[in-house]
């Protein structure tokens, strides 16, 4: 069992806990060698699978550690990864330790959230995205949980347990509420993916369901994705901008996160605008109003 004061890997000693998923427990802790803190995510303990199955857990983390330093090293919004390795049987890799609280933790305190703010956060994780997707890497498991915002305002994405590219993806699990049709049915995913979970993300934020909850989560081709009058009170760019993300089939949805960027940024606040007083805290609009300087 990972308990506070665990020494991992001969030199990170385990000083929190930040929570758990489907890949994996979380865990913060000071490297000794470099006095910084990181976090720590680690392999759950095997139960009842198979030593197959436990096999291909302990690949996945270290696939994102691989993925992490290959692909995603330098990139803006993006914990960088340091290391990786085995403790007590179970894999683990070493990242970078954000200063923030989760959007699921942001939302409790501010329901529903502003058309400003929730622009701002698809804004931010769009300009995180777009790098990723010019090298064909499919998130596939965006959701409130996987998204921090540190007190300035920054928004950062985690979580690439699951992430793959385009040319190498089959069947990926998801989360229902978030995850398109193609992911349900086992089709090739591509960017498209996870446009429409950026636009479920939206949507949650808007009026606090994701598309087809009341079917689960998981969308039908016959069935609307809310029901009657439920957008009503949306802002009608977010609505119609949200709508096209979600759409069915990933050809009608936008061709880019570049492209929704632009269709969202008549909604963001300008440099040196006023923050809303009823902006959460931390505020993602804050990214845009206080830019950092360019010198």
């Amino acid at each position: 069992m990972i308990r506070i004061g665990t020494e991992i890997g001969g030199r990170f000693i385990v000083d929190g806990i930040l929570g758990d998923g489907g890949s994996g427990e979380t865990f913060s802790a000071r490297d000794t060698k470099l006095g910084r803190r990181v976090a720590v995510k680690i392999q759950t303990w095997r139960s009842f699978e198979s030593t197959t199955r436990y096999s291909e857990s302990a690949s996945c983390i270290g696939d994102e550690f691989q993925l992490g330093r290959q692909s995603l090293s330098g990139l803006r919004g993006i914990p960088e990864f340091y290391d990786s390795g085995t403790h007590a049987g179970r894999r683990y890799v070493i990242m970078e330790l954000v200063d923030g609280v989760t959007l699921e933790n942001v939302m409790r305190k501010s329901r529903p959230v502003g058309s400003e703010t929730v622009a701002a956060v698809i804004g931010q994780l769009c300009e995180i995205l777009e790098p990723v997707h010019r090298q064909r890497i499919v998130h596939c498991d965006i959701k409130l949980e996987n998204v921090m915002v540190e007190p300035g305002g920054m928004v950062w994405l985690l979580d690439f347990g699951i992430a793959a590219r385009e040319d190498e993806i089959g069947y990926v699990a998801g989360t229902p509420g978030y995850a398109p049709p193609e992911q349900y049915d086992g089709r090739s995913l591509t960017t498209q993916a996870d446009i429409y979970a950026l636009g479920a993300l939206l949507f949650t934020m808007s009026v606090m369901l994701p598309p087809y909850a009341e079917s689960g989560g998981r969308p039908g081709r016959r069935v609307e994705p809310f029901s009657f009058g439920r957008l009503e009170n949306m802002h009608p760019r977010l609505r119609s901008v949200g709508l096209s993300m979600i759409s069915w089939d990933p050809a009608n949805r936008p061709a880019t996160v570049r492209e929704v960027l632009d269709a969202l940024r008549p909604l963001l606040p300008g440099p040196g605008s006023p923050r809303n007083p009823k902006a959460p805290r931390p505020d993602p609009t804050r990214w845009y109003r206080d830019p950092a300087p360019t010198s």
